[in-house]
């Protein structure tokens, strides 16, 4: 008789999972609405842009997935792909609004940004350092 049960996934892990296939979701539609409307931006903000967004939305796409794959499937490395992926979203997000927005007005709700980007990496912290959590992802 097999005493052994398989573990289950601890909610957080869970939750962490579905707003990481949010950000891989989101990412794929910015860049596939960046192609479709490719001539409405260059023509808007420069030539540059749709490249930009295409771009920048397909990395969103590409960055959760290692995360979500490793972490469903309790790989040895799902702890480091999702702290990777949880500090490219946010950093990613700040590059864009200080670096390439152009509006005056892309700051002004910056401490509500601030705040966000605390309560999500403190999310993840939370969700990675629970005893269930660790238990489940490496068995300690």
């Amino acid at each position: 008789m097999n005493t052994n049960k398989p573990l289950k996934r601890p909610f957080l892990i869970v939750l962490l999972c579905l707003v990481f296939a949010a950000g891989v979701v989101f990412g794929w539609i910015r860049a596939e609405q960046a192609v479709q409307n490719w001539k409405l931006e260059a023509d808007l903000v420069g030539s540059w842009m749709p490249i930009y967004s295409v771009t920048s939305g397909a990395l969103w796409g590409l960055a959760g997935a290692p995360a979500i794959a490793s972490l469903w499937r309790r790989l040895w490395w799902a702890r480091r792909a999702a702290w990777a992926a949880a500090f490219f979203y946010p950093l990613s997000f700040w590059l864009e609004k200080v670096l390439v927005l152009q509006s005056p007005e892309r700051l002004t709700n910056w401490p509500f940004d601030a705040g966000a980007t605390l309560f999500w990496l403190i999310f993840v912290a939370l969700a990675l350092r629970l005893k269930s959590s660790r238990q489940f992802l490496i068995g300690k």
